[in-house]
């Protein structure tokens, strides 16, 4: 048998690569990126409607628009969250008017004047001017 004589010799580290630069976000990228923004941004302000609609109809208006960027997924996700922000502000808003124009809102009755629901159950219905002076 013949004995090969091997040289085993030390594996090298491949090189590392450099890294890189992340290129700078075109106009598209940065308007998905900006839906999405609005988008988490308007899950909260629908609470405010006054805050709420703006917010949630620039964040719908920036998914649309950056739709055909690369961050693609980014937009839709921005452009729903802004639908559902929109959407549950439009609820807040109308429920809100609904209470304030049928008189249920305690915020309203307060600034008009009116007894509250726990003076009423109670017969204690103290005169607006008392009110006023609370």
């Amino acid at each position: 048998m013949d004995e090969v004589n091997q040289t085993i010799t030390p594996a090298t580290p491949a090189p590392t690569p450099a890294p890189v630069a992340s290129a700078p976000l075109g106009p598209l990228e940065k308007k998905a990126r900006r839906s999405f923004i609005l988008g988490i941004v308007g899950l909260l302000a629908w609470l405010i409607p006054l805050f709420g609609f703006p917010v949630t109809i620039v964040g719908i208006v920036f998914g649309v628009k950056g739709l055909p960027s690369t961050k693609h997924k980014k937009a839709v996700a921005g452009l729903t969250m802004s639908i559902i922000g929109l959407v549950l502000t439009i609820i807040n808003a109308a429920i809100g008017a609904y209470m304030g124009a049928t008189g249920q809102h305690p915020l309203v009755n307060q600034m008009m004047g009116e007894p509250n629901q726990a003076q009423l159950e109670s017969g204690n219905q103290a005169p607006a001017a008392d009110m006023m002076q609370r």
